[in-house]
């Protein structure tokens, strides 16, 4: 679960960051044409979309993101499984048709835990990540909060009541808006998401100074500028790990005092602009002690202010956002679908042909064991054929194999009593039908039949061999995990033995239990 929402993380992160790349790029032209608030929204867009945890992308897209596969070890269940060759030899088959193996010492020992594979440890790395960014943030804004309100007051001054009361009654606001004194500020700023309260220094500041400090936060707060900007901080949390979302906030925050500049100034003078910035200007000389994420203070830099100023002092009327929203989501569908995260999967060991007799020898029992035959028999003539004599002479291919499970030697092995009891009962019964029926469809390449029995049949990462691919299989051995089923899930694990390869292969079924019955979550196959 974890490596598939990291891997769709990956889609996302750097499906958006062309769209950000392309936006930053493109925003002094945006900055000319179009009013602040259409950046303002264009931001908000690309942040809401980094944090929907989905992505919808072509089953072949030109930008493939090669990640290592989720694999499991040999044999998941039985890393200490031993068969002697003489219990091979000689056991003998229950009625059920059900092999017992020999218990060890290792057997009464728990399973060993598969080691973390790179994805596991990349994902356990970002859940880390987007915890701790915004635990940073958040208790930097409380540790300094609880040094403003350490010395804070109500105002009481009647100039500065009256000013908020008028500014509040000019905007339009209800509700409980509080103007507090706290002389660990150096400048006024909004805080609060749920109990807005605005903050002033302990100085005295003029009426023309209220006016645009009342103005200018009010208007943060009549807008919902905190919410957006923890809209902003919760993008960053996910995907912290890219630059480019931090540069997507950065110009964001500078966007959201653009547009509530743009407000407090709308249809006056350009005699109260100059006056509007000159009181901002005066405020900025005096930086508050923290630029926290959650409150806007008057901060800002030397190339943020000119060009804030300069966006103030600008009168000239400016085109709709249509063109910019068009062009934003033209730019978001586009880069979500040329963009997929690919699991990389691990080449298979090369065939040699020096343990052919080997692996023929002791990987399978005949199917018709239980008439009298030898548990340990080698399988018939036709299936220990070299797989040459199958060949085209033409092209020296593996001519296709129409056989099913029913013509190759086929046994089940348990090492435990209640996964015995298990396949004996009928829930059991239907998944090792499930699991037969799957195997022999991938063994022959029938992609219909394997859909058929997949829970997510269009899923980009389910491999579907060719019909030569698997024609010099052997013998199949169908073997259990030991774990609790009441989970709904259980590990069958198909050994497979081949002819012309050196050591066996175990295709892993992933069973689920669904209203259906048995299906097949997921597969692999591993060597």
């Amino acid at each position: 679960m974890l490596e598939h929402l990291l891997a769709t993380l990956l889609e996302i992160t750097i499906s958006v960051s062309l769209v950000i790349a392309v936006l930053l790029l493109l925003r002094p032209l945006i900055g000319r044409r179009y009013a602040a608030k259409w950046r303002y929204w264009i931001w908000l867009a690309v942040a809401i979309r980094l944090l929907i945890p989905f992505n919808f992308s072509l089953p072949q897209a030109p930008l493939q993101i090669e990640r290592p596969a989720a694999t499991k070890s040999a044999q998941p269940a039985f890393a200490s499984e031993a068969l002697p060759a003489a219990n091979a030899a000689t056991g003998k088959e229950a009625a059920s048709g059900l092999q017992s193996e020999p218990k060890t010492a290792a057997d009464l020992l728990p399973p060993a835990k598969p080691p973390l594979t790179a994805a596991q440890i990349a994902g356990f790395l970002w859940l880390a990540g987007m915890l701790a960014f915004p635990a940073f943030h958040i208790a930097g804004h409380i540790l300094f909060m609880r040094k403003v309100r350490r010395w804070a007051r109500d105002a009481a001054e009647p100039v500065q009541l009256e000013m908020f009361e008028e500014t509040l009654s000019r905007l339009g606001i209800r509700g409980c808006v509080r103007l507090k004194i706290s002389p660990a500020l150096s400048g006024p700023m909004l805080t609060g998401l749920l109990r807005p309260t605005v903050w002033l220094p302990a100085e005295t500041y003029d009426r023309q100074q209220l006016e645009v400090i009342f103005r200018h936060e009010l208007i943060h707060h009549k807008q919902r500028h905190l919410v957006y900007k923890a809209v902003l901080l919760a993008a960053q949390s996910v995907h912290w790990f890219n630059p480019f979302v931090h540069l997507l906030a950065r110009e964001a925050g500078r966007d959201v005092e653009h547009v509530c500049d743009s407000e407090a100034v709308k249809g006056r003078d350009m005699e109260y602009r100059k006056r509007y910035s000159r009181v901002i200007l005066s405020l900025m000389s005096a930086r508050t002690s923290r630029n926290s994420a959650l409150a806007t203070p008057f901060n800002g830099g030397k190339k943020a202010m000119l060009r804030r100023f300069a966006s103030i002092l600008d009168t000239r009327g400016k085109s709709g956002g249509l063109p910019a929203g068009l062009l934003l989501s033209s730019l978001l569908i586009a880069s979500g679908v040329l963009v997929a995260c690919e699991a990389k999967t691990p080449p298979a060991a090369e065939p040699t042909p020096a343990a052919d007799s080997a692996v023929s020898g002791t990987a399978a029992e005949p199917e018709d064991a239980q008439e009298g035959e030898p548990a340990g028999d080698p399988p018939s003539s036709d299936a220990n054929e070299p797989a040459a004599s199958d060949a085209s002479p033409e092209t020296n291919e593996p001519a296709p194999s129409n056989r099913t499970l029913g013509d190759l030697p086929y046994r089940t092995t348990v090492r435990d009593d209640a996964s015995r009891d298990f396949l004996g009962s009928e829930s059991g019964q239907q998944l090792e039908q499930t699991a037969r029926a799957f195997t022999e469809a991938y063994l022959a390449g029938d992609r219909e039949q394997m859909n058929a029995y997949l829970t997510d049949p269009d899923h980009r990462r389910n491999d579907y061999p060719s019909a030569t691919e698997h024609s010099a299989v052997q013998s199949v051995n169908l073997k259990l995990g030991v774990e609790d089923r009441t989970s709904g899930t259980q590990t069958a694990s198909m050994e497979l033995a081949y002819s012309d390869k050196d050591m066996l292969y175990y295709l892993t079924l992933e069973m689920q239990n669904t209203e259906s019955g048995w299906m097949v979550a997921y597969y692999g196959l591993e060597g």
